[in-house]
């Protein structure tokens, strides 16, 4: 175990995906800033009426480019839906840094 990881500190690598995470959090939740909330697509609940295993999770946009997947819209989301925390959970961050430091 490492000083940062007994302190209970996130490197800077789990730095960058909370902060990321946390910005589509933001996107999805208030629909500001406009102009990154209309690129996160909706999660499959909203876009079809039968349930599946993955109701909640956003959907993925289709993006063929190296540089299109470094955009908010496309990583941010897989690491929302790899992070496997609920999106209207009223400690979202604190649920977010639990499963990041948990890895």
């Amino acid at each position: 175990m490492t000083v940062v990881q007994s302190l209970g500190w996130m490197t800077a690598k789990q730095l960058v995906e909370y902060h990321t995470v946390c910005a589509v959090h933001t996107a999805v939740t208030t629909g500001q800033p406009e102009c990154i909330s209309r690129t996160i697509g909706l999660p499959a609940n909203q876009r079809h009426s039968h349930e599946t295993r993955h109701a909640n999770r956003l959907t993925v946009p289709r993006i063929d480019s190296k540089a299109g997947r470094r955009r908010l819209c496309y990583r941010g989301v897989l690491m929302l839906n790899k992070a496997n925390v609920n999106v209207r959970d009223p400690h979202f961050r604190l649920s977010l840094k639990r499963n990041i430091l948990s890895r």
